[in-house]
């Protein structure tokens, strides 16, 4: 399973001030659990590993990724625990295909939240510093 993501030059501050990409946080998906999941995906960017990863319903991915400007870059394939989600498998299959299927996403922040473009846009809450 190929995934997303390259980042570079990403600066530490604060994503909502600035304007960048909010790199080593954790951040939530607004849309809340998938259908038959018990929590929301998240995502996370390692600024100092370069590694995007992703939760989402009982899995967890990893994978090396840059940032160029405003597009996100799958560098290289991912990593995955592959445990079965009961009710919530076909769920998470749907969203990992969502940004599997794509090598470029276009990230922007609006209203304290990362929206990936994607079909349909994925949404992530920004913590507070």
């Amino acid at each position: 399973m190929v995934l997303l993501l390259c980042l570079a030059g990403i600066g530490g501050g604060s994503a909502l001030a600035n304007g960048s990409f909010p790199a080593n946080r954790t951040l939530e998906s607004a849309e809340g659990p998938l259908p038959g999941c018990n929590r929301p995906p998240t995502i996370n960017y390692s600024a100092e590993d370069r590694r995007l990863s992703l939760r989402v319903c009982c899995n967890q991915i990893s994978a090396p990724a840059v940032l160029d400007g405003n597009i996100l870059r799958i560098t290289g394939a991912a990593i995955s625990t592959r445990m079965h989600c009961g009710d919530g498998q076909a769920s998470e299959d749907r969203f990992v295909k969502q940004i599997d299927s794509q090598r470029e996403l276009r990230w922007r922040l609006e209203g304290g939240m990362l929206l990936l473009e994607s079909d349909p846009p994925l949404r992530f809450r920004i913590p507070a510093s």
